[in-house]
């Protein structure tokens, strides 16, 4: 009973922002040609599911974010231990740029990146790795500033040269943070991965939502935003639990 409760009081207004929906749409206060009722809108997920036509354009989508998303975290982890202090004259050296660089709106970005490359696969995976390094950095640069310095005393103390200063004391310390710009990283990768494929693409879920709105399908339009809702929730409650198992890794060691 209490486990039904906590569910109830965690989701209870989702629950209540559909059923609004669904009674806006029945009672005429909206238009339903245009905001189709929610029963509606779960019924077209249902058929889309069954048909796989979605799975397929999920799938082009998956690939190309997850290909952004490891990119921005090879380039983003190096260089935001670089940048954090650990080398702290290069990080004087480029904390002009850096700051310079992460104020660049990433959707401008993209009509400049279009320029250069073609409207391909890799104009798509660069603007999402940009897009997603930024988090990754900055959480990194955190994480390595906010470490204790006692643990860094500590770690003198004991005589530990700096590579095993680094493995020992500071990238646990990183870890933490690490992970809250994996998660934003994470999200920020559907948003531009969205933005970017209803510029030019013939496949993926821009271009499915895009595709579904020009042709006038709005209940059509509507399901796949709401699977993509629930596939950026999946992944990041993923995530959150990969996180939640670290941490209590460590505790336990």
């Amino acid at each position: 009973m209490k486990k039904i409760k906590g569910l109830l009081y965690k989701y209870g207004a989702v629950l209540f922002f559909f059923a609004l929906w669904e009674a806006a749409a029945r009672g005429g206060l909206v238009n339903p040609v245009f905001i189709p009722p929610f029963s509606r809108v779960v019924l077209e997920i249902v058929k889309m599911i069954e048909n796989g036509e979605f799975f397929i354009n999920l799938s082009v989508s998956l690939l190309r974010a997850a290909t952004g998303f490891c990119l921005a975290l090879g380039l983003g982890v190096p260089i935001g231990f670089v940048l954090g202090g650990w080398f702290p004259k290069i990080g004087e050296a480029f904390q002009g740029l850096l700051e310079v660089c992460s104020q660049i709106n990433p959707f401008l970005l993209l009509h400049i990146i279009l320029l250069f490359m073609d409207v391909g696969e890799s104009s798509k995976i660069a603007i999402i790795t940009w897009t997603c390094a930024w988090p990754v950095i900055f959480s990194t640069i955190s994480g390595i500033r906010n470490t204790e310095p006692d643990l860094l005393k500590l770690g003198k103390s004991f005589g530990l040269k700096r590579w095993l200063m680094f493995w020992k004391v500071v990238l646990p310390s990183t870890v933490p943070f690490l992970f809250t710009g994996i998660r934003l990283s994470a999200g920020y990768s559907f948003i531009m991965l969205i933005a970017a494929e209803m510029m030019g693409a013939d496949s993926g879920l821009g271009y499915y939502i895009l595709n579904s709105q020009m042709n006038f399908r709005i209940t059509q339009m509507y399901a796949a935003v709401l699977l993509i809702a629930g596939m950026a929730l999946l992944i990041d409650s993923l995530l959150e639990k990969l996180e939640r198992g670290r941490s209590g890794y460590l505790h336990d060691n």
